[in-house]
This record gives C-alpha cells, structure tokens and sequence, in this order.
C-alpha cells in the first residue's frame, strides 16, 4: 500500500496533475534532514526542541516552499554546489510558493534509533497520521521548480530568517510538476547525523 503523506496539486489551464510528496528518499523512511541532531547537545535531535514539555509529543509546522527555478533552459542537478551555482548566476526568488502547516503533533518515541527499520517505518507511519493527506498548494509553475520543506516550532512570520527557526529540512530535486506522474523524494545530501549546518543552509537556500 502506498505511504502518501501529504499531496500538492499542479492544476494548469488544461491539466491537472496531483503529485505525492514523500518526507523522505521513500514511502518507509523519513529523510535525515528532519533527524539531525543539534551541535550543542550531540545526542539530542533538533526536533527535540519541538517537544511539549514534561511529554514525548512535537508539536510542530511544515513550511512548503516552492521555489521557480530561473534555469534558462539548463536543467539543473540535484547536488548542493550545482543549485548554488545555478542560483548565484540565476534568480531562484523569482518565484516562490509557500505554505505553512502548523499544529501537527506526533508521539516522539524513547529510544529512537533512525537506522532501525522498524523505528524508521513506526516514525513515517506517525509522520502519516499527523498530515493525512492534504493539498497544500495549487495553480504550480510549469517550469523546473525545487520542492523544500522545513520544519519549525510554528509558522514563521514575515520578517523571520527561516533558518533560524529550522528543526529540520529537505529539498527534492529540480522537477517540472506537469512531466511527474507519483511521487517525488525529498532528502537532505549529508551522511553524518551531526548535521545541524546542513539543516540551517536547506533553509536559507537560495543565497
């Protein structure tokens, strides 16, 4: 059975094409980037700091960005340094579609272990149940467009730095919605869980 987590729909003057979002590289694990684990307290996660006090529930926001990528025709890639290099030359702002989702809460599990199968796929399915599966965004660019999602204590305000706020955060990879037919992978490219800068520079992407 298909893990659908939250659903955006591309709706064009002759189309519609609805688009699953995974929160991670597939439908059973939960990207890395929502699992970092904070630089001032190595065994804590940066999720932690969502926790109701005296409880194991977060309670938390998703900020969805859909950002406009002003590729000139050059599809780009996938890797860090090839959207910042895109996005030093190119206008990544030039475009952006947000939507936030606050008051989520799932039950954090002691003794979570992100490379137990069976953690990963407890905390996917407890992900599931907070977000069902909503649209969040509609009328999306045809264009390649970069898919971001990060999460927060709640919804930034307009003059906030989201990251600042950043619990956690993962980006798909370039992808023109009308040609996407399923789902689409969000992940963050770090491979050590020590990764508190790598959230912080996922969010504040596009320099």
């Amino acid at each position: 059975m298909k893990t659908i987590l939250f659903v955006i729909v591309l709706a064009s003057c002759s189309k519609s094409n609805d688009v699953t979002l995974l929160l991670g590289p597939d439908e059973d694990h939960l990207s890395r980037g929502f699992l970092c684990r904070a630089d001032v307290a190595p065994n804590d996660f940066l999720m932690a700091d969502a926790l109701v006090p005296g409880t194991r529930t977060l309670r938390f926001a998703l900020v969805i960005d859909v950002l406009e990528l002003d590729s000139a025709g050059i599809f780009p890639g996938c890797r860090g340094e090839e959207l910042f290099a895109l996005c030093n030359e190119r206008d990544c702002r030039k475009s952006v579609r947000r939507h936030c989702e606050e008051g989520l809460e799932l039950e954090f599990p002691p003794g979570f272990d992100p490379d137990n199968p069976m953690d990963a796929q407890g905390l996917v399915s407890k992900f599931r149940d907070a977000l069902g599966a909503k649209t969040f965004l509609r009328d999306l660019p045809s264009a390649p467009v970069l898919i971001r999602v990060v999460a927060t204590k709640a919804c930034p305000a307009p003059n906030d730095r989201l990251e600042d706020l950043a619990l956690g955060c993962a980006y798909s990879c370039p992808v023109q919605l009308d040609q996407i037919s399923g789902s689409i992978a969000i992940s963050l490219d770090v491979l050590d869980p020590q990764c508190e800068p790598a959230v912080r520079a996922c969010a504040r992407f596009p320099p």
